[in-house]
């Protein structure tokens, strides 16, 4: 491409290069636990804000249509909206966190919606995508067979992201954008295999995940893609294609979780997994190159074209009514199953477990109760809700089952029980208005129609995945969704270059009040990120360096405290230091400190308790253990410290302590469920 070239093509597509970078950020999250660490997203977050910045200041001024600004403005005033639940939550270091988070989300879609795309940009983006998420998932797969200890939990495939069904949500992702470009005829018939094989790889890698989100998502979202992406007929031949070649690697891939005893090595299984799938993805990658290249010798009239298309979708109709059939047939009456299974999903209870059939085994989870009592705490506050991601602590009053989930595992409860019916609105008119602003890229033909709907696609499988479990809280799953939607919208816009006033008139006076506003703007959200990133740095550090120097350490803690005033960790931490060297009423001071910044931190309350045992105050320390078994009835470590104060024993805080970091791993005192 020469430079005349190159600049018509970034005239035509404003934001091509801050987009990609945008999009390098979302992969380099992705390969990065998902971006899941406040430690990644929130300096990524930073750049991201900084790319959308240069882009207002650099860039022709955006004119998105009306429905893609309503979509950004939403989500914007959703994010806005959960900065301000900061003032109502109990825990408002976690709300910041939240919003800080639906920040990100906003940024990004901002970037990708507010100018336009043409066709190749948008598809280049879209198949970004869905190539860099095959390529961490080759190279996982590969580390995986050397040491598959390390990648994966209970026989299910969790790495890069940690998280099994997070995991699979990354290569689901990743799947439905190589689906829909291994069907275009406009894009080159090398790729065309490239996108097929990939794709192939990333269902295996899903199916190595065996998350029941994916399975209930997966035929919400096939169905979607015959009614988002426009030419039909490629994308059933295209799904029927995958859905072969998942079917003849299905036995390895579902064996090693199968198959899997606790303590067993599963590297023989992963190879054999992994060998199964890398020799099916390259199989369907050459056939698929094939086929690309004699579909570039047959063309099909625009009319005959629109009769495939409703064939298409008469045949999925027909196959889907054949499946129900065959259901019933085999299993009885298929309402009465479901019935069976939701019982069985309400009544709870231990999930299935390795060397058990996951996919078709028992319902039984703890997810339910998490519903249960999110849709109370809506109930209780309706409009606001109790703050951004403050779920944990009313679980731990509330729930029945023997996990503790920071998060409810859906993105409707999460929205409802934090933000309340206002939050809700706000993101649901984000995408309303979202996925409405696809319908005039859809309505062309070519690149741009199938990467709008390739886009809203990807977005829509988030969604229908996150409804039933805690996706939203890893950017790179969350980030990406609203990109490619935003691609989508960019998509459907149309290029306008209207002449803008000059001079000194009172459009300059507007436009000068406009950029001074959004300066200070992006100064507050950059602040924002920023400072609980570097308050959660320095009690990192503090954490390590207490050993040798352990006046810095309390000086790194001071800081962190300075940076992030809502966030009672430096001080929980503080108080855990002086407790490991032996000086008690720094550690009492600093307990207190925290329960001032949250009145519901349970650890602070049980060391405060041990403390006043050791002063032998018995009536301090039963209150203070009363009340941190009052925050967390299930959990047995504050109930055991209770009964041995009751029976007149003295606690020990530095062992009481490492009973509950042996018990934590996410924060001092608390731990996530995985389930």
């Amino acid at each position: 491409m020469d430079r005349a070239a190159a600049a018509a093509a970034l005239r035509a597509n404003p934001s091509a290069l801050p987009a990609a970078g945008a999009m390098a950020i979302l992969v380099w999250l992705a390969a990065d636990d998902g971006g899941f660490s406040a430690a990644d997203w929130q300096p990524a977050g930073v750049l991201l804000l900084a790319l959308l910045a240069g882009s207002l200041l650099t860039l022709p001024r955006p004119r998105p249509d009306r429905l893609g600004l309503v979509a950004v403005l939403a989500l914007a005033g959703y994010a806005l909206w959960s900065y301000l639940s900061i003032g109502w939550a109990p825990d408002k270091s976690l709300a910041w966190e939240g919003a800080n988070r639906t920040l990100v989300y906003a940024v990004v879609l901002a970037q990708f919606a507010l100018w336009p795309m043409r066709g190749r940009l948008a598809a280049g983006l879209l198949g970004a995508w869905g190539l860099a998420v095959g390529t961490i998932g080759l190279v996982t797969l590969l580390r995986a067979d050397a040491n598959a200890a390390r990648f994966f939990f209970e026989g299910r495939l969790a790495e890069p992201v940690g998280y099994v069904n997070a995991n699979v949500a990354l290569w689901g992702s990743g799947l439905w954008a190589c689906a829909v470009l291994a069907g275009r005829r406009e894009v080159l018939w090398p790729l065309r295999g490239v996108f097929l094989g990939t794709g192939a790889l990333l269902a295996g890698l899903a199916l190595m995940g065996q998350s029941r989100g994916f399975v209930v998502a997966l035929p919400v979202s096939a169905l979607l893609a015959l009614v988002l992406v426009p030419g039909r007929g490629r994308t059933l031949a295209t799904l029927l294609l995958l859905a072969a070649g998942a079917a003849a690697f299905s036995g390895p891939a579902l064996e090693v979780y199968d198959g899997y005893r606790p303590g067993e090595d599963l590297s023989s299984q992963a190879a054999d997994a992994g060998q199964a799938i890398l020799l099916v993805a390259a199989v369907l990658g050459l056939l698929g190159a094939g086929i690309a290249l004699l579909d570039r010798r047959v063309a099909f009239a625009e009319r005959t074209a629109r009769r495939i298309d409703r064939a298409a979708l008469g045949g999925a109709a027909a196959v889907g009514l054949a499946a129900f059939v065959a259901l019933t047939v085999a299993v009885g009456n298929p309402f009465s199953k479901a019935s069976d299974f939701w019982n069985e999903f309400k009544q709870g209870g231990v999930s299935p477990a390795a060397g058990e059939a996951r996919l078709t085994g028992t319902a039984a989870t703890d997810r339910y109760d998490f519903w249960r009592v999110g849709a109370n705490m809506f109930a209780d506050r309706p409009l606001g809700g109790y703050g951004a991601d403050n779920f944990q602590q009313e679980y731990f009053v509330r729930g029945k089952g023997d996990q503790r989930p920071r998060y409810p595992h859906s993105l409707e409860i999460r929205v409802l029980a934090g933000t309340g019916a206002i939050g809700a609105l706000l993101l649901g008119a984000c995408l309303v208005a979202g996925f409405a602003a696809l319908a005039p890229a859809l309505r062309r033909r070519g690149l741009a129609a199938s990467s709008a709907g390739g886009g809203g696609l990807v977005c829509a499988y988030w969604l229908a995945h996150g409804s039933l479990d805690w996706l939203w809280e890893f950017p790179a799953l969350g980030g990406s969704a609203f990109a490619l939607l935003g691609m989508g919208i960019a998509a459907g816009s149309k290029p306008r270059e209207p002449a803008e006033p000059s001079g000194y008139g009172p459009w300059a006076v507007r436009r000068a009040a406009l950029t001074g506003a959004g300066v200070l703007a992006a100064g507050v959200a950059v602040l924002a990120l920023a400072a609980p990133w570097l308050s959660a740095r320095e009690t990192k550090r503090a954490g390590r360096e207490w050993v040798t120097n352990q006046d810095a350490a309390f000086e790194r803690l001071e800081r962190a405290a300075a940076l992030n005033p809502l966030s009672p960790l430096p001080h929980l931490v503080g108080g855990t230091i002086a407790v490991r060297i032996g000086r008690p009423d720094k550690a009492r001071s600093e307990f207190e400190a925290a329960i001032e910044r949250n009145a519901r931190e349970a650890y602070a309350f049980l060391q405060l308790g041990a403390l006043a045992s050791q002063r032998e105050e018995r009536p301090e320390a039963t209150r203070l253990l009363e009340r941190a078994v009052a925050l967390n009835p299930r959990y047995s470590i504050p109930r055991e410290a209770l009964d041995a104060v009751r029976k007149g024993q003295a606690l020990d805080p530095t062992e009481l302590g490492s009973k509950i970091r042996a018990a934590s791993k996410a924060r001092i005192g608390l731990e996530e469920g995985s389930e």
